[in-house]
């Protein structure tokens, strides 16, 4: 697989082209030529530390942070997908279904797959060639290769330049490993809520906050941080203790405790559930780490069955790989 990254996304589709394929998707004319004169002699400056610049043109590219840009912009992408995976049958088969996976995106960031090489790069060179054809030019050293398979990786290459070959590629937040082992991105998440928890240390660690706003403070602003995509984790539970390892010792943090103090985790399940019950106003227990995850998958398997059988979600849930398919050494 290949992660694909874009020079100046948002910056650089060519606006006629834009236009042009609205138009063609179906886009009433009234709301195009609205667009149009929204970003008609459209100007910018740059602002630093001695003063602003002048004003100069801006002829290309979608405004981010307007309502919008975004959507714009996924008119450039969408039809640059469309047309570059036209016809193609390269990809991975959705066994039992004839369904190919060749392409997975989320605004500018894109994922490719095919079952080779040649298959891969021939891939890119037709995102490549519609890109180009939209002012979009993709970056070599940003775009990563990922590789599952027992043989030795041959490098892929964007405008003749030689893609880097990596075990492991953070994709909307989440760590993909050429193993598919969790861990990396559960060890990630760890590492990200201990940040933030630090951050918010001054009111965490402090004794003259209640400790009821102290723990709202955290089921708020870290505990999601600590099970971000924990829907489509598939570990053992002796990663997932990870989870609750680094939540007890947060909580154990905002109530005071300190070496040489010894509480045991009852003792420490305990006082944060009489907490939690006061939060909640009635008797509560404050589920640990592992059993939200566990409910969380049940919660998006659920959302993804109720779906229509031949939804891509359903598929790839249903997927078990082709009959010929066999698992890697050391895959898990």
């Amino acid at each position: 697989m290949v992660f694909l990254d874009y020079a100046a996304a948002f910056d650089s589709p060519d606006r006629e082209r834009l236009y042009e394929v609205m138009k063609a998707d179906g886009l009433p004319s009234k709301y195009v030529n609205l667009l149009r004169e929204m970003n008609r002699d459209s100007k910018a400056v740059v602002r630093t530390g001695a003063g602003r610049s002048e004003p100069f043109d801006v002829q290309t590219g979608v405004c981010q942070g307007s309502v919008a840009g975004p959507i714009m912009f996924n008119y450039v992408i969408d039809n640059i997908l469309h047309r570059a995976t036209e016809g193609v049958t390269d990809g991975i088969l959705l066994w039992p279904s004839d369904k190919i996976l060749c392409d997975l995106e989320y605004a500018d960031d894109i994922v490719l797959f095919a079952q080779n090489t040649p298959e891969l790069q021939r891939l890119i060179d037709r995102i490549v060639t519609f890109s180009d054809a939209y002012g979009l030019k993709l970056r070599p050293d940003k775009c990563k290769q990922l590789s599952v398979s027992a043989t030795p990786a041959q490098p892929l290459h964007i405008y003749g330049e030689p893609l880097e070959i990596v075990d492991s590629f953070c994709y909307l937040g989440s760590v993909v490993t050429n193993t598919g082992s969790f861990e990396a991105d559960i060890k990630q998440r760890v590492a990200k809520a201990t940040a933030a928890f630090n951050l918010l240390s001054r009111c965490l660690w402090s004794t003259s906050i209640d400790s009821s706003t102290k723990l709202r403070v955290y089921l708020i602003a870290i505990r999601p941080i600590l099970l971000y995509g924990s829907e489509t984790w598939s570990a053992p539970s002796g990663i997932l203790s990870q989870l609750n390892v680094a939540e007890r010792r947060f909580m154990r943090r905002m109530l005071g405790y300190r070496w040489p103090d010894t509480y045991s985790n009852e003792q420490l399940y305990a006082k944060v559930d009489a907490i939690y019950s006061k939060i909640r106003h009635s008797p509560s227990t404050l589920p640990p780490p592992s059993s939200v995850v566990a409910a969380n998958r049940l919660r998006l398997l659920g959302h993804i069955f109720r779906r229509p059988p031949n939804r891509l979600s359903q598929l790839a849930v249903r997927f078990r790989g082709a009959p010929s398919w066999r698992r890697l050494p050391g895959s898990g």
